[in-house]
């Protein structure tokens, strides 16, 4: 197909037009994403920190207040008294010591060791004597209460008596606390150091693996995304999330928050439509107008197109005078 003059320059122009328009809907596009990218960071980096600075403070503290109840059990006459006033100053509900001599001491008086108990075959004191420091036990529900449970145990010596010392404590306060974070498809998790969820919106999902959330959120996984720091993409429970992820310093839990991706990115997909939109109204104004300037530029070369088409096949008149306005 041959065309003339003006449906070249109409061509070219629209060419032109599609082209500029295109890449700023290129350039309109990564710079919402980035945008929606830096809301997202801000509100992650701003919740998590105040999270982590949460439950780490809990944390320190009721570790704190078991380490300090050595002292008291190593001067009271009566340890046991020592124990429970520290027990009731931290809200435990018991603080306890196991011996090497495979005894046991607790702040609760009616506490009694089932037949055959020793404390020296209990995880709580086997991790604390080989870390030889403070440990925190992977929570547990209470067979009584159904409260979520954590043991923290330290070892002792206080010259006279050797062995570890431990409080049970608690936690169903800071899983609360975690479930409260209210913003539109977000919420948060708490993630022991053996990938089992602590606490999730859904209660059934309490103490199961994290890769019932996805079955690449293995405990290795949750230490990798935790250490880089950064927000990946990830299916959860089926559902395109983001999720993020960060240690708690000085314990081997980690807090992460999990977004849907499609309302994340609600709001920047809503204003690349609008731009693509008004693009598109901005395209059909200028080409239009362009076609009718160029049709009117163009006009006087038609008319002389059609007298040289005329004379060529011989019907043209010599003596006719072409016309030739310029504006």
């Amino acid at each position: 197909m041959k065309l003339n003059i003006r449906q070249k320059l109409l061509v070219a122009l629209a060419t032109l037009l599609i082209a500029t328009a295109g890449i700023q809907q290129l350039y309109n596009r990564q710079a919402l994403i980035v945008a929606a990218n830096k809301d997202v960071n801000r509100f992650e980096t701003t919740v998590a920190q105040v999270q982590i600075n949460g439950l780490k403070s809990w944390l320190d503290t009721s570790a704190a207040i078991v380490s300090s109840a050595q002292k008291g059990f190593a001067e009271a006459g009566k340890p046991e008294i020592a124990l429970a006033q520290a027990a009731q100053a931290g809200h435990f509900d018991m603080i306890y010591v196991g011996t090497d001599q495979g005894h046991m001491i607790a702040s609760t008086p009616d506490w009694k060791a089932p037949d055959g108990y020793d404390p020296r075959q209990r995880p709580w004191y086997q991790d604390a004597t080989a870390a030889g420091r403070m440990t925190v036990t992977a929570p547990y529900a209470d067979a009584s209460s159904g409260q979520l449970i954590i043991s923290l145990a330290e070892p002792m010596n206080t010259g006279t008596v050797k062995g570890v010392i431990a409080g049970d404590i608690s936690i169903n306060n800071l899983v609360t606390n975690v479930n409260s974070i209210a913003r539109e498809s977000v919420y948060g998790i708490l993630v022991d150091g053996d990938g089992n969820l602590i606490a999730h919106k859904d209660p059934k999902l309490t103490l199961k693996s994290a890769t019932e959330l996805a079955a690449n959120l293995t405990k290795t996984e949750i230490q990798r995304l935790a250490t880089a720091g950064k927000s990946v993409q990830m299916t959860i429970s089926g559902q395109e999330s983001i999720v993020y992820l960060a240690p708690i310093p000085g314990y081997d839990w980690y807090f992460g928050l999990v977004y849907d991706k499609a309302t994340a990115f609600a709001e920047s997909d809503q204003q690349l439509w609008s731009s693509l939109l008004a693009t598109l109204l901005q395209l059909l104004i200028v080409a239009g107008g362009a076609a009718l300037i160029i049709t009117r530029a163009l006009r006087p070369l038609a008319a002389m197109g059609d007298a040289v088409a005329e004379l060529s096949q011989g019907h043209g008149d010599l003596t006719r005078r072409i016309k030739i306005k310029s504006d």
